[in-house]
């Protein structure tokens, strides 16, 4: 259950320490192909490749502005506060301004993945953290690798086409 309130500072070093892990659960290897293409996919930083592998999946928008589809999910699935530079800045601004103080106009996600909620919990989390230490940390680029590795064992297992062409995506 991640957000602030479940991080600790603990012992005379103040290391940060995560407490309530009631909501922790497995992935199937279903939901973790789902969170390695939405890792790869923000990774491209492609609006058009974006835009058509969403259009095939399950992430439904409120929207068919293909630029706030875009920075909703830089905003819900990155932990960059500038959208991993692959949003124009006027569009982050919109969804913040939206977000603070006009929710009515908010583009939002009207069907996404359970496993991409907790996901997006995290990027929240830490994009707050990065921003109060002064950073502006893309998860996208640190967990890229992982997600990359991750993905190649599930598809040689199962493959199946989206996951096949990402893989073939230069690093």
């Amino acid at each position: 259950d991640p957000h602030p309130g479940n991080i600790m500072l603990l012992g005379p070093d103040l290391k940060p320490g995560l407490i309530d892990f009631g909501q922790c659960t497995t992935l199937t290897k279903e939901q973790v192909r789902t969170v390695c293409h939405v890792v790869i996919l923000l990774r491209t930083r492609s609006p058009t490749l974006i835009d058509r592998v969403l259009a095939a999946g399950d992430f439904n928008f409120n929207t068919e502005d293909p630029e706030l589809k875009m920075a909703l999910m830089y905003y819900f699935f990155d932990s960059s506060q500038s959208g991993g530079g692959a949003v124009r800045p006027e569009a982050m601004e919109f969804l913040k301004d939206a977000m603070q103080h006009n929710p009515s106009i908010m583009p939002v996600l009207t069907d996404t993945p359970r496993e991409m909620v907790f996901y997006g919990r995290v990027c929240g989390t830490l994009r707050k953290c990065f921003e109060l230490l002064g950073g502006d940390e893309s998860v996208i680029s640190l967990w890229y690798p992982e997600a990359r590795a991750a993905l190649q064992k599930i598809n040689d297992g199962a493959p199946d086409p989206v996951s096949s062409a990402l893989l073939l995506l230069p690093e």
